[in-house]
């Protein structure tokens, strides 16, 4: 059997669900599969269909006469996989196009989870902020910053981590690293300098902005772009990280407990 005559239920799958979801046909353990957003959703094995599903879709599946836990390697069923054999390939659509939702949703949830963790994180910042005295709001607590360097340097990492993301899309790597050394010194010193206010509330609200228009921006980017590009992913999750420390430490010096 040809190549082409091999894959063609997968061709004519991939032609039907690339009008709603980014599928493209592929390999995975050498079997011809469909993916969505780089992630495997369905596979043919020896003349069957597996495809991963899960709740309702998934027992719903098991219930046809024939098929099972997709076991490959015949030592250790794959929970969320189900074969269906070639006896219900006029079924085939509904279930490739169950798993391919499935898949796809699990790429939004991530989306949803990265962007969530960044609004939450600057959220607690900008909320220790606001209870600072006047007199807190000039004294350095964090090395040889005060309140108006971190955010300064929050300002600066918006924009900075906005443009990486491009930069990650494009396929390049983001433009940042030229700038490393330890702890990011000479490059967040940089960025303080160039964002730093004295006006307080001015300053928030431009911490603010630049925030807002990051958020705004990873919100366009595709569901599966997240999955398909893992350092936006990785990037993101150390930003968030970085700011939940910033949050601890900021909250240590307002209330005089150590960090």
């Amino acid at each position: 059997m040809s190549q082409t005559s091999e894959t063609e239920p997968l061709d004519e799958l991939a032609a039907e669900l690339g009008a709603e979801w980014d599928v493209a046909t592929g390999k995975w353990f050498g079997m011809p599969c469909l993916k969505v957003g780089g992630k495997v959703f369905a596979a043919l094995w020896r003349g069957d269909l597996a495809c991963k599903l899960s709740g309702e879709a998934h027992a719903e599946a098991l219930r046809l006469e024939g098929t099972r836990l997709f076991d490959p390697r015949g030592a250790k069923p794959m929970k969320e996989w189900v074969q269906i054999p070639a006896q219900h390939a006029p079924a085939w659509s509904r279930y490739a196009r169950l798993a391919c939702a499935y898949v796809a949703g699990a790429a939004q949830a991530i989306k949803d989870g990265l962007i969530a963790g960044l609004v939450q994180a600057r959220g607690k910042i900008l909320d220790q902020v606001r209870l600072f005295s006047p007199e807190q709001q000039d004294e350095v607590f964090l090395g040889e910053w005060g309140v108006k360097d971190l955010l300064a340097h929050l300002q600066g990492w918006d924009h900075t981590n906005r443009e990486a993301v491009g930069e990650i899309l494009a396929g390049r790597k983001p433009g940042f690293w030229a700038h490393y050394d330890r702890d990011w010194r000479r490059y967040n010193a940089q960025l303080v300098a160039q964002y730093r206010r004295e006006d307080l509330a001015e300053l928030v609200a431009e911490v603010e902005r630049s925030h807002r228009a990051l958020i705004e921006y990873l919100e366009r980017v595709p569901a599966d772009e997240y999955i398909k590009r893992k350092p936006i992913q990785t990037l993101l999750r150390a930003e968030t990280s970085d700011e939940e420390e910033h949050s601890r430490q900021l909250e240590a010096f307002r209330t005089g407990r150590a960090a």
